[in-house]
């Protein structure tokens, strides 16, 4: 029982980390927590553990829980990592890309372009809190159906888990300036030229591709974050 409900606890909390209701440095209170969930401390305890076994929460002593603040090395890092596994991945997807899993990949290109010419047509990068949920979740939702489609569950799962921290410590959500209508459009035309590379089979083009799309978010984000 206490593990079931663990579990339930900490899919909550991770979906309260993505969603950005709970932001960096923000306290853990156990008992408001549970309060919230509606189930006692206990499970709502074992989750945050959980959580801090994954880096994304630190404990303060004589202080408790909080959700931790990333530092600019630490996001250096992250980015070197995602590039070269995401690479690999779009180069295996090129290979093993199923028709479904290319026309899934379409159709957040088709999402994603709707949010872009959004941007476009207002001129401006202000986006309120649903809007950068929206925008966060399409790159997501791309970026987790190329490692879908490399058909490799060890790059699945080692690419889950920077992608959560990713979208945790999002830089987008204090620095929405970074979106800028310029940024959204060449991110996501480079999202469509990835998928016409996946079509071709091109395995070199598609991993070069992924590459430089990782490497031009890690030139926009960590000047700023410095």
């Amino acid at each position: 029982m206490t593990e079931t409900l663990a579990t339930k606890a900490y899919a909550v909390l991770r979906t309260k980390l993505a969603s950005g209701e709970l932001k960096p440095g923000d306290r853990l209170v156990n008992r408001t927590l549970a309060e919230q969930i509606g189930m006692s401390f206990t499970p709502v305890r074992e989750a945050i553990n959980q959580l801090a076994s994954e880096g994304l929460v630190e404990y303060r002593r004589g202080a408790g829980a909080f959700v931790r603040n990333l530092d600019v090395d630490e996001f250096a890092e992250l980015y070197d990592v995602r590039e070269h596994i995401e690479a690999f991945a779009a180069r295996r997807a090129a290979t093993n890309a199923s028709p479904a899993e290319l026309a899934e990949l379409e159709s957040v290109c088709g999402r994603g372009t709707a949010i872009v010419d959004r941007l476009v047509t207002r001129g401006d990068a202000v986006l309120d809190d649903t809007e950068m949920d929206e925008w966060l979740e399409a790159e997501e939702a791309f970026h987790g159906a190329v490692i879908r489609a490399a058909h490799n569950r060890w790059v699945a799962k080692i690419v889950g888990e920077l992608r959560i921290v990713s979208r945790v410590f999002a830089p987008h959500r204090d620095h929405r300036d970074l979106l800028t209508p310029e940024t959204a459009q060449r991110s996501w035309d480079e999202h469509v030229q990835l998928v016409r590379f996946l079509r071709d089979r091109d395995a070199n083009a598609a991993s070069k591709c992924m590459a430089e799309h990782v490497g031009r978010g890690r030139e926009n984000v960590l000047p700023r974050m410095r």
